[in-house]
C-alpha cells in the first residue's frame, strides 16, 4: 500500500524492493497478565503460560488497569494432598480449589482414586483402601478402567489345598488359601495333591534314647531345637527345605493367610534333612535369650514352626507344621520368678465350719484393678499339716 496510508494505520513501511513474502513483519503485541499479577507487553505466543491472559493485539500495560489475580486458596490435588495456591494453577494441576476462607487443615480433600481389578475380572474406579481384597490389584492413582470394564484374569486351574483336597479355582485365590496351583491342562481327577503334615517339631535333644523330647514350653533363656524322624516321615529324607519360626496363628488365621514370615533376625534357615536318625536331623532354631517371652499378663509368647519343603514361602500341602491350631507349636516363657505387670494385694479371712482348729485361715491374692478386669480364674493352693498358708505368698503374689 501507499507508505503514507501504512503509517496512518500504525504500520511500518518496508523497502519498495521487497515483497510481503520477503518482508519480516514482527507479530503484534499486547497486554499479557501473568498469574503472579505482573503485566507485560508481548506477543500472544509468549503469553501462553499456565493461567496467563492475553488482552488483545495493541493493548498496553496501563498503570490504571492492574492485572486481576485470584487470592490463594487450599487446593485438593489428585493425589489427595492439599496445598495453598492460586486457584487457576490448582485447576491446571488437576486439583479442585477450595474456599479461600478455608485452610488445608479444614479442607476435606478426598483420597485419590484409580482402577481396581477384582479377582472376578470386574474393574471399578475406587480408592486404594477399597481395593485390598484377596487378589485385588490397584492400577495406580488416576488410572482408568479398560473398555467394557473388564480386567485380564488368570484362568481357573486345579488347586491342591493344604488338607490334600483339590478344587478348581482362580490361581491367586488358590495361593491365598495356602494351595498350590496346578497346570490348567490338568484336572482334579488326575492331580495327586499332597496333604499338609501336622506334627511336633520343637523340643530338646537328649543324650540317650529316645534322643529327643518334644515339648511346647521353653524358658526364655533356653535354646530351642527342631527335628523330624526320618522313619516316621520318609518323604522328608534328602529334601532341602526352609525352616520358619512364625508368630502363632489359629487354624482360621492360617486358612486366611498362608504366607510365611520368619520372626527371627536371621530369617528362615535352609536345611537339608539327610540324617538317617531322629538325632541326625536336629537343628538349632532359636538361640537362648533370642526372644524375651514378654507376653504382658500371659505366661509366654506363642510361635508356630514350619518346614517349607516346596520353598515357596507359603504353607502348602507339601509342608510340615508344628502348630496351626488354637495352641501354638511352642511358647517362649518369661522369667516366672519375677513379678508380673499387675499390682497385687491380698485379703485374710477365716472359713467357718472347719473342725480342725487353726485350719480355717485363708489368704487370697488378687490384682488391685480386679473390678475392671471381668471374669478371672481362681487358683487354689492347698498345703499339708504343719504348714502355714502365709508361706505361699511368693507364689500368689505373682
Amino acid at each position: 500500500m501507499n507508505p503514507c496510508l501504512c503509517t496512518q494505520q500504525g504500520g511500518d513501511p518496508q523497502s519498495p524492493f521487497m515483497t510481503c513474502e520477503t518482508a519480516d513483519c514482527p507479530p503484534p503485541t499486547g497486554r499479557c497478565c501473568r498469574v503472579t499479577g505482573e503485566c507485560e507487553v508481548t506477543t500472544e505466543a509468549d503469553c501462553s503460560g499456565p493461567c496467563d491472559t492475553y488482552h488483545g493485539d495493541g493493548t498496553d500495560c496501563n498503570p490504571l488497569l492492574q492485572c486481576f489475580i485470584q487470592a490463594p486458596a487450599p487446593c485438593c490435588l489428585p493425589d489427595g494432598s492439599c496445598m495453598v495456591m492460586n486457584p487457576c494453577l490448582c485447576t491446571e494441576q488437576g486439583g479442585e480449589s477450595q474456599s479461600p476462607f478455608m485452610t488445608c487443615e479444614t479442607a476435606d480433600c478426598p483420597p485419590p482414586t484409580g482402577a481396581c481389578c477384582r479377582v472376578t475380572g470386574i474393574c471399578e474406579i475406587t480408592i486404594q483402601a477399597d481395593c485390598s481384597g484377596p487378589c485385588d490389584v490397584y492400577q495406580g492413582d488416576g488410572s482408568d478402567c479398560p473398555p467394557l470394564l473388564q480386567c485380564a484374569i488368570e484362568a481357573p486351574t486345579p488347586c491342591c489345598l493344604p488338607d490334600g483336597s483339590c478344587v478348581v479355582m482362580n490361581p491367586c485365590l488358590c495361593r491365598q488359601q495356602g494351595g498350590v496351583s496346578q497346570s490348567p491342562f490338568a484336572s482334579c481327577a488326575t492331580v495327586d495333591c499332597p496333604q499338609l503334615t501336622t506334627l511336633e517339631l520343637a523340643g530338646n535333644p537328649l543324650v540317650a534314647y529316645p534322643h529327643f523330647e518334644f515339648v511346647r514350653a521353653f524358658n526364655f533363656n533356653r535354646a530351642v531345637y527342631l527335628t523330624i524322624d526320618p522313619t516316621l516321615y520318609p518323604t522328608v529324607v534328602g529334601r532341602t527345605c526352609d525352616v520358619y519360626v512364625v508368630a502363632a496363628r489359629t487354624e482360621a488365621e492360617w486358612d486366611n493367610d498362608a504366607s510365611l514370615i520368619d520372626v527371627r533376625m536371621s530369617g528362615p534357615q535352609t536345611i537339608t534333612f539327610d540324617g538317617a536318625t531322629i538325632q541326625g536331623n536336629e537343628v538349632l532354631i532359636i538361640n537362648a535369650g533370642e526372644f524375651t517371652g514378654d507376653a504382658g499378663t500371659d505366661i509366654g509368647v506363642g510361635y508356630d514352626v514350619v518346614i517349607d519343603c516346596d520353598q515357596n514361602g507359603r504353607l502348602t500341602g507339601a509342608d510340615f507344621i508344628d502348630g496351626r491350631g488354637d495352641e501354638a507349636g511352642l511358647y517362649i516363657v518369661h522369667d516366672l520368678t519375677q513379678l508380673g505387670p499387675l499390682t497385687t494385694t491380698f485379703v485374710d479371712y477365716t472359713v467357718a465350719c472347719i473342725d480342725a482348729p487353726g485350719h480355717g485361715a485363708q489368704r487370697t491374692w488378687y490384682p488391685v484393678e480386679i473390678a475392671t478386669m471381668g471374669q478371672l480364674p481362681l487358683v487354689v493352693i492347698s498345703h499339708g499339716n504343719g504348714q502355714r498358708h502365709t508361706w505361699y505368698d511368693y507364689l500368689q503374689e505373682h
